[in-house]
């Protein structure tokens, strides 16, 4: 290689790690937009259901959900799986919010109590699959090799039919030395 192309070859790797590092940082900040924006529409549908006369906007239960879901929405660009991990490290489990969910809706009827939790369980899914679409341990060892699957299968299956006599001439030579 010339002194040309190696330095061609320089600039074209370090534009295309650039330009990765640009798609990330793009796809991060949509994935904390989309995060951000499932959980307004999740707080909206319980103020909704709280409107509609389910639980009074007074109540200790709707306050932890909305004040939790408000958390959420207003650190979502720190929740990390690094912070997923470290929490239970650096946060008192013991005096936060199982208890305090727990304190506020006691009183309930089962059917009250029960819709809230699914409220509760949504915002969960919508915490944790942030989480796992935000990290780049995730990206990287899911689902890139995910989407390499998929296009692999796209292109290597009809080359693989394309090349089928001489793959049939492996699978020969493979069938004879295994027999031996």
């Amino acid at each position: 290689m010339t002194g040309q192309e190696e330095a061609t070859l320089a600039i074209g790797t370090l534009v295309s790690c650039f330009g990765l590092w640009w798609l990330f940082t793009l796809y991060r900040d949509y994935r904390v937009d989309r995060f951000r924006e499932e959980m307004f529409a999740l707080r909206g549908h319980l103020f909704d259901e709280a409107a509609n006369g389910l639980i009074d906007f007074g109540h200790p239960a709707y306050k932890t959900l909305r004040n939790t879901m408000n958390g959420f929405i207003r650190f979502g660009h720190r929740l990390s799986l690094l912070e997923f991990v470290l929490t239970p490290i650096t946060v008192d489990v013991e005096d936060g919010f199982v208890q305090e969910w727990q304190k506020s809706s006691s009183g309930l009827s089962p059917e009250v109590r029960s819709k809230l939790e699914r409220f509760r369980d949504k915002m969960n899914f919508i915490a944790i699959k942030h989480i796992s679409l935000n990290s780049t341990l995730v990206i990287a060892t899911m689902i890139f090799p995910v989407i390499l699957w998929l296009f692999a299968r796209r292109v290597l299956e009809p080359l693989v039919q394309k090349l089928k006599p001489a793959v049939n001439r492996i699978d020969t030579a493979a069938l004879v030395h295994g027999r031996a």
